[in-house]
């Protein structure tokens, strides 16, 4: 063989060598390949993990909050309101905020409008999200946690009739009807001296958040408090006698009427509602000469009712009042 011939030889690599380095070549394509994978796994789980702290972190009001829809929140710095955080359609933020303007000053915080679903807020030793209760027995109660929202939507209250506690009960019993009995519906006397007990739902909307989270502690309690006096005085001119005979013969009926008389009265008392005369009917009775007009607009509320004062005092607009039960 020649001299040339070996030299070229020796240029040629043996194919047993090529599939010895395809092998390494594969090995590091597998390992490279999972290395790879293992990473996106780990980026994916950090991005979870991620995003269910945050989430945990907010429901705890630290760091970032979300606002439910149709809600408020209020953040406080170091106690002090900062900002007031609201989650509404477009519709209704304009009404919402036009209405929050009227009466808002210079060291009042804006309203900012939230459209996503976290907002940052800072950090939780600085920044905190405004706690209520709603009565004087659930901020006492350890077992009841702190509301943090106001709501957008009607908010329906139901005042039961006073309890009345046994004499043999224990003490701790007795200071805890004590508590209830705080948002609940005393007996009152009628016109002809009969006691008569009820239940009353009042529904309220809450247009002004910063007057009805910072004018008013335990709001429920408050609202029931503003009322019963009124009530008192509706149940005063009521008259058992004025239905005679109809009484033993036709309860029911009776009841029903009470409730329905009673609820138009109690609501007109208050002022959410007025009474309007209906044309041609002179010779009518009264009752049937006037007929009940809801007031749906906080503007046309009339001045020196209890439901102007509530609305002007603690941003909260009365929008019905029902009696339930009476007896």
């Amino acid at each position: 063989m020649t001299r040339c011939c070996k030299r070229h030889l020796k240029g040629i690599k043996s194919p047993f060598g090529l599939f010895k380095n395809s092998d390494k070549v594969r090995k590091k394509i597998m390992l490279y390949a999972l290395l790879i994978i293992g990473l996106l796994i780990a980026i994916v789980a950090l991005v979870i993990s991620w995003q269910v702290a945050v989430r945990k972190l907010s429901d705890r009001g630290w760091f970032w909050v979300r606002v439910p829809y149709m809600k408020y929140l209020a953040i406080e710095t170091d106690r002090v309101l900062t900002r007031l955080l609201v989650a509404c359609s477009g519709e209704r933020w304009d009404e919402i905020e036009g209405e929050y303007n009227k009466t808002k000053t210079p060291t009042d915080p804006p309203l900012e409008r939230v459209t996503e679903g976290l907002v940052w807020i800072g950090v939780p030793w600085k920044k905190r999200v405004k706690d209520w209760y709603e009565t004087y027995a659930d901020e006492l109660d350890p077992n009841m946690p702190p509301l943090h929202s106001v709501g957008l939507e009607e908010k329906v209250y139901e005042y039961l009739p006073l309890t009345n506690a046994s004499p043999d009960i224990s003490e701790e019993e007795r200071e805890r009807i004590s508590l209830l009995n705080a948002t609940q519906v005393p007996t009152h006397q009628t016109a002809d001296a009969i006691e008569a007990r009820a239940t009353l739902i009042v529904s309220e909307i809450v247009y002004n958040p910063m007057k009805a989270l910072y004018n008013i502690v335990h709001r429920k309690t408050s609202i029931l408090n503003k009322v019963l006096p009124v009530w008192r005085e509706v149940v005063g001119g009521f008259n058992y006698f004025t239905y005679g005979q109809h009484l033993e013969t036709n309860v029911q009926k009776v009841i029903s009427r009470q409730i329905i008389e009673l609820s138009r009265e109690f609501r007109v008392a208050i002022g959410i509602s007025i009474m309007e005369p209906i044309k041609g009917a002179p010779d009518k009775s009264e009752e049937e000469r006037f007929k009940e007009v809801r007031i749906t607009d906080p503007k046309n509320l009339p001045e020196g009712k209890i439901a102007k004062d509530i609305y002007d005092r603690w941003g909260t607009f009365l929008t019905s009042g029902e009696v339930k039960d009476f007896d």
